[in-house]
């Protein structure tokens, strides 16, 4: 878990401190499927008083491990976020839809893990590629082109349209 401390800083208005975390994080605990760190979340930045509100301020970094979308194959990435969220001790204060990201605390520690994975989930590509230059696999065979050539052809026509290679072009009618 990635906690903070903020009993030196919630009754002093304009306080601030830095934070430096690092932990072992397992997102199924924190309900996100399908994903898995390769190395501890990173989180550096600060901490504030600003009218009673304790804002969190900084940047969040983990490695992960995905499967590429062409290959099939693992690989690492690492991941890095902005973090920015509000606690407050007074649940009228929160907004539970996260819209201004301002969440409730009690005692004297804060847990940002849940709002540190979601900002860093939130980074993901949409598309992930073991590498931009990622060839994929053969359609035919399988062969990762990665690693291997393939002597198949990949001529291959969709059959919704293969009438259209019977169409015949008149250059003189202009059709």
């Amino acid at each position: 878990m990635l906690t903070i401390a903020v009993s030196k800083i919630k009754n002093i208005p304009g306080a601030k401190a830095d934070i430096d975390l690092c932990a072992d994080v397992d997102p199924l605990a924190y309900g996100y499927q399908d994903l898995e760190f390769s190395s501890p979340v990173h989180f550096i930045g600060e901490m504030g008083n600003k009218n009673g509100l304790i804002f969190v301020s900084g940047r969040a970094s983990a490695g992960m491990k995905f499967c590429c979308h062409r290959c099939g194959e693992p690989f690492t990435k690492d991941i890095q976020a902005l973090v920015e969220a509000y606690y407050t001790l007074q649940p009228e204060k929160a907004d539970p839809q996260g819209e201004y990201d301002i969440f409730t605390y009690s005692g004297e520690t804060i847990d940002i893990t849940p709002e540190v994975l979601r900002q860093i989930f939130l980074e993901v590509p949409m598309k992930l590629l073991c590498r931009e230059d990622c060839r994929g696999l053969c359609p035919i065979c399988g062969a990762n082109l990665n690693y291997n050539k393939c002597s198949c052809r990949v001529e291959q026509i969709d059959p919704r349209l293969e009438k259209l290679k019977d169409f015949v072009f008149d250059t003189e009618k202009g059709v």
